[in-house]
């Protein structure tokens, strides 16, 4: 069984801020995106560090989300041009699972000195690119066991929407 990559990338794809009316046009920029969410195993979230905090667009998207990423595994990847990259690890294995009840796997990679560590698009440093293919096939094992989970009829998010 293959691995396929699909990439949301929400500056390119922008949801509007998030609003719980049915008015507006934000369907047509959400159906895609919701799309690839449904369909996918598993996650790779990858946020830059914006003033201490993870990205907004990323925090937008779980609001439009429901229960899309729901038992699934996400690896969490944090970027910072310096030597930080920390905090937005911990607000994602804070935030996202309560009522979005994605399971972070215990294996992230934080890319501080994102300049010199990427360049053209791969990972030059050879620990970072280590870490980073690790993580991944530990990410895939999840997907496998929590497909599972899925699909055992135990989730009921009709009683039990919102995590405490």
């Amino acid at each position: 069984m293959g691995t396929t990559a699909r990439v949301i990338d929400l500056n390119e794809d922008r949801l509007p801020l998030y609003d719980d009316s049915e008015t507006g046009d934000w369907q047509a920029v959400w159906q895609p995106i919701s799309a690839k969410l449904e369909s996918a195993d598993g996650f790779v979230f990858v946020s830059p560090e914006w003033d201490g905090m993870f990205s907004v667009g990323l925090h937008n998207m779980f609001h439009y989300s429901g229960q899309l990423l729901a038992h699934k595994p996400v690896m969490l990847v944090s970027v910072s041009s310096g030597i930080g990259g920390v905090y937005p690890l911990a607000q994602l294995r804070m935030a996202g699972p309560k009522n979005r009840h994605y399971v972070v796997t215990p294996e992230n990679l934080r890319i501080s000195d994102v300049g010199n560590v990427l360049v053209d698009g791969q990972i030059v440093q050879e620990g970072v690119r280590e870490r980073a293919n690790y993580s991944l096939r530990v990410l895939i094992e999840y997907a496998k066991a929590l497909a599972v989970v899925r699909s055992s009829g135990v989730i009921d998010f009709v009683k039990f929407k919102n995590g405490v």
